[in-house]
């Protein structure tokens, strides 16, 4: 039977708009659904309530446009799910496809990483590259690290 936990993490995103030595940051809170069989999803409606970060000299909203569904193994420790954002801009908004996974990726001199789950405190950090379309941040690449607890933890 599907069960809801409640995620309490950060989102740490460089862009190649307006880039600097340090990434954006923010609180990014969602709800996850897991199910039995590795699948888990994020519903649209769960997803960045009050998530809100800045992009140098742009406040910026992420949402997602679409539920978003995934793959998890806690005995491999490995998890991953494909996001269809969009980055609510002042001007325009700017949408970002992306898979975060555990890998390691890199844009100019920065890097970011996913690390395998840890099932008994529910910790999870995923990592993604991907390029954006759309508006304001349309053709920038983008490097986004999202890691926190779930609680309770889904693999425990």
């Amino acid at each position: 039977m599907p069960t809801e936990h409640i995620f309490s993490g950060d989102v740490k995103l460089y862009t190649t708009y307006n880039i600097g030595d340090q990434p954006a940051l923010g609180a990014l809170p969602f709800i996850a659904t897991f199910g039995p069989a590795g699948a888990w999803m994020i519903k649209r409606h769960h997803f960045g309530t009050g998530g809100r970060f800045e992009i140098p000299g742009e406040d910026v909203v992420i949402s997602l446009r679409f539920d978003a569904a995934g793959q998890y193994d806690a005995a491999q420790g490995s998890a991953l799910i494909d996001l269809s954002c969009l980055f609510d801009l002042p001007l325009l908004d700017s949408k970002l496809k992306i898979k975060l996974d555990q890998q390691t990726y890199q844009l100019g001199n920065h890097n970011v990483s996913g690390a395998p789950l840890d099932s008994a405190n529910g910790w999870l950090r995923l990592a993604g590259s991907g390029k954006f379309s759309a508006g304001m941040l349309a053709g920038h690449d983008c490097l986004i690290e999202v890691a926190g607890t779930f609680s309770p933890s889904p693999w425990a």
